[in-house]
Parts: C-alpha cells; structure tokens; sequence
C-alpha cells in the first residue's frame, strides 16, 4: 500500500520508499476522554497516557507529561505542604486528585478532540492525491496547535483550587 501511495511521487522518495523491504502504516490511535481520572473513592489517579492517550500527535507526550507531574506535585502540596505535621485524610487526599483533574483534564481532553479530528481528516485523504502546493501549505505554516505546548498550568490549577474551595463552601451552606 505505501510503495502504491508514492507511486506518482519524485523518483528520490520512490527510491527511498522501494528500498524498505516491508513496511507497515501505523496510524495515530488516541483514546478516547475518560469521564474522571480519579478511581477508588478518591485515592487513585490516572496520569499522563493512562488519563490522556493521545498517540503521540503534535510531539506533546513531553509537554504533557511535565504539566501533569507540575499540577500533581502542586496538588499535593495544596493539602500536605512540606511543614504539615499530620498525614492528609482520605478526604484531603481526593480533594488533592480532584484538584489535579480540574487543572488538566479540560485542557486534555481539548488535545484528544483536536487529535480525533486530524486522525478523521488524515483517514478522508488516504488515496486523494495531494498537490505540490497543497503539500507546502500544509508543512510550511503554523499548525495553530501552540496553545497545547503553552497551556498556562499554574493558572489552571489557581482556577481548580477556586473552584473547589468554592464548592466546599457551597456544601457547608
């Protein structure tokens, strides 16, 4: 199927591609968003592809991976700062993940929407042949896919903590 896709390409990428002696078409496979992250009444997360696999599109399992350690690690901290002299409770404790959830999961679950689209695109244009120009427009501009590497983490996590503290105040009412 790859040798039959390049067949009308430049003789230097048919060579190329003729030179492989097997290959095979991985597609991108993301999961599908998960409804919550946190399992077990509270004392166990999901983190990084185990919450959010997104098939490695747009180089961001990195980017991910630090932001969601970041928001972890701060989540933690929110109920067992480093001078606490008592362990967190269980409450606290699915208070922290839940917390960790809000700063990221909208954002992730933004990325597995926007990769589940190109993977439906990509899947339109499997056998359409592409132009030169169409070829260069596409590699050539930017992807207007920044905001998944630049997502402001501490910002999220400042709106989690709100929204958490806002609704253990709603509950004691």
């Amino acid at each position: 199927m790859l040798r039959e896709y390049y067949r009308d390409w430049s003789p230097l990428i048919r060579s190329i591609v003729e030179s492989v002696p097997h290959t095979r078409v991985y597609p991108n496979v993301a999961a599908s968003g998960i409804e919550t992250w946190v399992l077990g009444e509270g004392r166990v997360t999901l983190a990084g592809d185990a919450a959010h696999a997104h098939g490695g599109a747009y180089a961001a399992g990195g980017s991910l991976a630090i932001d969601d350690a970041w928001a972890f690690a701060a989540s933690i901290l929110y109920v067992y700062p480093p001078d606490a002299t008592v362990l967190p409770t269980r409450g606290e404790i699915a208070r922290a993940l839940g917390v960790y959830e809000g700063t990221r999961k909208a954002h992730t679950d933004r990325v597995l929407r926007v990769v589940h689209e190109g993977n439906r695109a990509k899947v339109e244009r499997i056998g359409r042949s592409v132009s030169d120009e169409e070829l260069r427009r596409r590699v050539g501009g930017s992807s207007g896919k920044e905001w998944i590497h630049e997502h402001d983490v501490q910002a999220a996590f400042r709106d989690a903590v709100a929204r958490v503290a806002s609704s253990h105040v709603e509950a004691r009412l």
